[in-house]
């Protein structure tokens, strides 16, 4: 394979999703393998205290690399070494996986969902949306009204104790883009066009969950200022997404971005309820309801829906950034 295509695939498997859109990827080829692994540098220790969530996005993006490699005509074996914890073959990176390539594949038929797929913080239309059976056996898909709602109020009241961390909404700062001339709202985090938001309204966030914090959760009004309980309850269907609880982060999430291009492949997108993973008695509450075995742990809960908008410019790393 030679360095132009390398770059055609690297280029397409960055699309894959990333916590805060951080995009901690990183891609090598050698003769013919493609080494994927994590920056250490890119952490959200507030966000992701175990990790987590960045093997997870690491793990999209290695099935990201399978799906763009099957669209030029080759077939991939991936080989998981997560558990290896190898940092040393590639200095100042855990590699994350290894996928040998060779001539002959066919093209997998979710690979054209890659530049389609993606996050949709804005409220989902109305109008019942034709799933076509979806289906996942490792994913239950709740669209009943009662379950939304309960969801929906869970959610909320998970988030709450979280942004009342201090450390984490600096953190959750560090990657927003609220500016649009933010030097880099075109390569990562969030902009304004991700979070679905106008540059008024991000004046507004800038106070709320800044200096104005204190103040407005002393008297009580954070959690009705920052709820979104209606916008996840205009959701067609939220997939609780589950995964055995011994299973490889990587292996994970290379099923998780299945999920949301099977999603996209039914014009649908996106967006995640991250704090119902966050505290193992709240992910247990949603295990419990969903009647999910005790053998399973919850990757991710995702609000589902048709956009009511359309798909926003993708803000991603510069090629010299992800290819090391």
């Amino acid at each position: 394979m030679d360095t132009d295509l390398f770059e055609v695939i690297v280029t397409r498997a960055s699309l894959s999703p990333s916590i805060h859109n951080a995009q901690p990827t990183r891609w090598r080829l050698v003769k013919n393998d493609i080494w994927v692994a994590v920056d250490p540098s890119v952490t959200l220790p507030y966000a992701d205290p175990t990790g987590a969530g960045v093997a997870l996005s690491c793990g999209a993006a290695v099935e990201a690399t399978v799906l763009a490699l099957s669209q030029v005509g080759y077939r991939a074996t991936v080989q998981d070494i997560w558990a290896n914890k190898d940092q040393r073959s590639w200095i100042g990176h855990r590699i994350a996986a290894i996928i040998s390539f060779r001539a002959g594949g066919s093209i997998d038929g979710l690979s054209a969902m890659l530049e389609t797929r993606f996050t949709w913080r804005g409220t989902f239309d109305a109008e019942p949306q034709d799933l076509c059976d979806w289906a996942r056996v490792d994913t239950a898909l709740v669209s009943d009204e009662s379950t939304l709602a309960w969801l929906a109020k869970l959610n909320d009241v998970a988030s709450l104790p979280i942004l009342r961390q201090t450390s984490f909404r600096k953190e959750l700062f560090k990657w927003f883009r609220l500016k649009p001339d933010h030097p880099r709202a075109s390569y990562d985090g969030m902009n304004l066009a991700a979070l679905d938001i106008t540059l008024i309204r991000s004046i507004k966030i800038r106070l709320l969950l800044g200096p104005l914090w204190p103040l407005l959760d002393t008297f009580g009004w954070t959690g009705s200022l920052t709820a979104a309980a209606k916008v996840s309850q205009s959701a067609s269907v939220i997939a609780c997404f589950y995964r055995p609880v011994d299973e490889s982060p990587i292996t994970s999430g290379c099923a998780y971005l299945r999920l949301l291009l099977e999603a996209a492949s039914l014009g649908l997108a996106g967006w995640s309820m991250a704090a119902l993973t966050y505290d193992i008695e709240i992910e247990r509450k949603v295990l419990d309801r969903m009647l999910i075995s005790a053998d399973r742990r919850l990757v991710q809960v995702i609000r589902i829906g048709k956009p009511m908008g359309s798909q926003p410019i993708r803000a991603r790393r510069l090629l010299k950034e992800l290819i090391a």
